[in-house]
Parts: C-alpha cells; sequence; structure tokens
C-alpha cells in the first residue's frame, strides 16, 4: 500500500477550492476594506475574504490558522540574510557554509550572497552612528520624489528620520516580528476578515508556552542549510508526507496579479485614473501613473501592486468622505 503523498490524503479532508475572477475581486474591495477599515498590504486580503466566506458557507464555525509560526521560527526567507549577517559577525566560516547549502536547494551566487551578508553586517552598525537615521530618512523621501507619482506634499510629509533598527541576532529580528510587524497586522487581519463571516479564528502556534520554547532555541533550530522552521519540519517527520514536510518552497495565496493589471484590471485602473476625485485629491502625479500604467501593459514594467495600492487607498479615502457626509447630515437633522 502506498503511503500518502499530500496533505489531502493524508487527512482525508474535503478539499473545497476556492476561484478567483479578478473582476469580482475588484468589485469587492469597498466591502473589504469596510470591515478591515484601513488600507491593506495586498490583493491576499481579498482572497483570504474569499476562503473564510466558502468556510462559512460550508457551516465551518471555528478554523485553526498557521500565524505565528513563520514569526516565531523564522519561515520568511528574509531571515536567512539576517541570520548570515549574524554568523557574518562572529563565524565567517560557518556563515559560507549555511550560504553553500542554501544555494544548492534554492540557486543563487554563494560568492554574491557571502559578499551582500557581509556588507549587510557592516551596515547594521551604521544604525548606532548619530545622524545616519536622518541620513536614511533622507534617501527614503528622495526614492519618492524618484518615483514621479506622488506630489511634493506626499514627500514632504514623509518622517525626517528612518525608524530602522539593527538586528544583531535572527532572534531579536523574530521579536521585533512577534512585537511589532508584520505579525500584529496579520492578525488584525485575519480576525477582521473571519469574524465578517462570523467564523471564529484560532492561532495555535502562539500558545504563549510554544511561543516562549521557541525564544529559548537556537538560531540553528530555527535555520539550517536551506530549511527554514527547521525544528518544526523535524519534528513533524513521519507525521506528514515529507513532499510537504521538505517542500523547500514558500507561498500563501499566491495570484496572477501582473497579468491581471495588464489584462481585465486595465480597464478599471484606466478609469479610476480618469476619475474626478482622483485628479482632485491633490496626491498623485495622475499622467505619470497613467503612463506606468501604459508600460506595465506593454511589459516594460511591472507596477502592478502599487497601482492596486493606490487603486484601494482611493477606495478607503472615498469611504472615509462618505462617513463624514452622513454624520454631517446626521448631526444637521438632529439640531
Amino acid at each position: 500500500m502506498s503511503r500518502p503523498t499530500s496533505t489531502i490524503e493524508r487527512t482525508k479532508a474535503v478539499l473545497h477550492r476556492v476561484d478567483i475572477d479578478p473582476t469580482q475581486l475588484w468589485d469587492q474591495l469597498d466591502r473589504v476594506l469596510w470591515y478591515q477599515d484601513e488600507p491593506v498590504h495586498s490583493l491576499n486580503v481579498l482572497i483570504g475574504f474569499d476562503v473564510w466566506r466558502l468556510a462559512a458557507k460550508n457551516g465551518v464555525k471555528v478554523m485553526l490558522n498557521g500565524g505565528g509560526a513563520d514569526e516565531t521560527l523564522a519561515g520568511y526567507f528574509s531571515y536567512f540574510p539576517v541570520h548570515w549577517r549574524a554568523l557574518c559577525q562572529t563565524q565567517r566560516s560557518l556563515a559560507r557554509a549555511e550560504i553553500e547549502a542554501y544555494c544548492r536547494t534554492h540557486g543563487g551566487d554563494v560568492g554574491n550572497l557571502y559578499r551582500s551578508a557581509l556588507r549587510q553586517a557592516y551596515r547594521s552598525q551604521l544604525w548606532h552612528v548619530p545622524g545616519y537615521g536622518k541620513l536614511a530618512g533622507f534617501r527614503r523621501r528622495r526614492g519618492l520624489r524618484k518615483t514621479g507619482w506622488f506630489t511634493d506634499d506626499i514627500r514632504d510629509a514623509a518622517p525626517s528620520e528612518h525608524a530602522g533598527r539593527a538586528h544583531r541576532e535572527l532572534d531579536s529580528s523574530l521579536r521585533w516580528s512577534v512585537e511589532h510587524a508584520p505579525l500584529p497586522y496579520y492578525l488584525r487581519v485575519d480576525d477582521r476578515n473571519s469574524m465578517a463571516q462570523s467564523v471564529e479564528l484560532r492561532s495555535p502556534f502562539l500558545d504563549y508556552r510554544l511561543v516562549s520554547l521557541a525564544f529559548r532555541l537556537p538560531a540553528e533550530w530555527k535555520l539550517r542549510g536551506p530549511w527554514n522552521k527547521y525544528v518544526l519540519r523535524e519534528a513533524l517527520r513521519g507525521h506528514i508526507p515529507d513532499s510537504v514536510r521538505l517542500r523547500p518552497d514558500k507561498m500563501g495565496f499566491p495570484a496572477p496579479i501582473r497579468q491581471w493589471v495588464r489584462g481585465p484590471l486595465y480597464a478599471k485602473l484606466q478609469d479610476l485614473l480618469a476619475s474626478r476625485q482622483i485628479r482632485e485629491r491633490g496626491l498623485y502625479r495622475v499622467e505619470a501613473i497613467r503612463r506606468d500604467l501604459d508600460r506595465h501593459r506593454a511589459g516594460e514594467i511591472d507596477v502592478s501592486n502599487r497601482l492596486l495600492t493606490i487603486a484601494q487607498v482611493e477606495c478607503w479615502l472615498t469611504q472615509q468622505e462618505h462617513s463624514r457626509q452622513r454624520d454631517h447630515a446626521a448631526a444637521t437633522r438632529g439640531r
């Protein structure tokens, strides 16, 4: 008898697929932002909204998710450079060995990654130099100007000093992720999406005892060679199929956003950029954005996420204006 090769086969769960139509996703942007009460980081939040809705439709009242595992056990690929940078400050030979093991599985140039880790180890010390935060803030403001999408008001409103952090060790970076960003934001987004459908969300990886254990473990039990969340992979040996346990890549709700903006969402964005409200907002250089939209459609650049960020910010600002108008009308009637 062959062993199960997928999670579905192993658990005998019933699979329900969420089919995403980009036009329908766009049309529900207003509703999702109403529940979220602020702009969100990506269209994945809208896709997640549909997942919770499907769960509710099938009578599910409580769901588990993996929130917190990435932030306590170094699940994001961005933690690898942090780990290598820390090793470069104490054990350079081990740092290079770790990078070599990583490249054998994920690809990449060992020499380039090692030199980058050394540079980052040096730059991380600069945050302790008086005045470096102001210099970093100046560079960020200059970057806003270079995009050409925003008026000077936006650039001038950016903080003059960049609040960077010099994480000397992996655990320092993980602690920041748990306490400040991105975990609190992700929990808030998921909580609002799930409660919008009257589904209770539970995050077992955030049991305080498990979090405490994770922060007592040395870095090599979180990142080792090509593997992130190493201790979790080892703990689940024999409990889940190796095709899942040893899967080297990572994804959330991947969506072909670049293609959507070139195709079904192109006209929607054109209409938005031609609207009176966005022109009178005084925040954007609309013609520059329209030129880049056309360049995106032609395949010259990829600005899909930036375009959709502007779309949802505009949707949210419109909601706020309507809310103020309703409040004003209610107050007027009450006089």
